[in-house]
């Protein structure tokens, strides 16, 4: 039988909000420059790296779609010469969708700024989501919290524009959902499946990068998981993976993932029509 879901209750919604709060105060004094001193809509982080091509890309997308252009292919550079193919590039398609408005109502510079801001709370965020499945000490599911959202990848990328590779929040997530596949099963595998598979779509559109780097180092961790409770009994994620009594709905599970990779392939290949 399948644990219970754990009570929402008033200290749990405040640790989260205070976890929340204190990532966001500290990324803000680390963009006092912008956020206080300068201004958010006219002031960028620094002169340095990829920030022109980031700001193209900011604006691109949600121009695009305002327009009734193809997002994934920009003539907006380049032109005459074909115009540039945005699946091929880092062009966090799915960030810039989703931060339109901002976009919309204040200018790319803005956009820019909020998500480099918001890039190690989000992160940080799901970081601590996952870090509480398993562990029931506050203090260390915080330092964990801290130390991911601020990690050298992301303090060291911000700066300079690298939108893809600071969003690290498909990792955590999926490790949710594999841990509740393997482990906890408190969801349909079904369902768990369908939620991984959209979120891999969705992260293939943010980056291919981290995208592959999870799978790589996911399949290692999966490998190790498997043989270590093979071997000591201890945690069975082994026979909780492959002893299932619900075979239809790990088919369903597995059917929902392989629709996510199809998605994918799918992606890429119209994305070859453009070379």
């Amino acid at each position: 039988m399948a644990p219970k879901h754990p009570r929402i209750t008033r200290d749990v919604i405040a640790l989260h909000a205070a976890v929340i709060g204190g990532l966001l105060a500290i990324s803000v004094i680390m963009w006092w420059r912008v956020w206080v001193t300068g201004h958010p809509t006219s002031t960028i982080t620094c002169l340095c790296g990829d920030e022109s091509g980031t700001l193209e890309i900011l604006a691109w997308t949600p121009w695009a779609l305002a327009h009734g252009h193809n997002p994934f292919l920009s003539n907006a550079i380049f032109a005459g010469q074909g115009g540039a193919n945005m699946l091929t590039n880092t062009t966090w398609i799915a960030g810039s969708m989703l931060f339109s408005p901002v976009t919309w109502l204040f200018g790319p510079i803005a956009t820019f700024n909020v998500v480099v801001t918001l890039a190690p709370v989000a992160s940080g965020w799901c970081c601590f989501l996952a870090v509480r499945q398993f562990s029931r000490f506050v203090p260390g599911q915080i330092v964990a919290a801290f130390l991911y959202g601020f990690s050298p990848i992301i303090v060291t990328l911000e700066p300079v524009g690298h939108l893809a590779q600071i969003w690290l929040i498909y990792p955590p997530l999926a490790f949710l959902c594999l841990y509740d596949l393997c482990v906890t099963q408190r969801h349909r595998p079904s369902r768990v499946g369908l939620w991984l598979g959209l979120l891999t779509v969705v992260q293939f559109f943010i980056s291919t990068e981290v995208l592959a780097i999870s799978f790589f180092v996911g399949g290692i961790g999966m490998v190790v998981a498997t043989i270590l409770s093979r071997a000591s009994r201890g945690l069975d994620i082994a026979a909780s993976c492959w002893d299932w009594p619900q075979q239809r709905e790990l088919s369903w599970c597995v059917l929902s993932i392989l629709h996510g990779s199809c998605s994918m392939v799918l992606a890429i290949s119209w994305d070859t029509r453009f070379h």
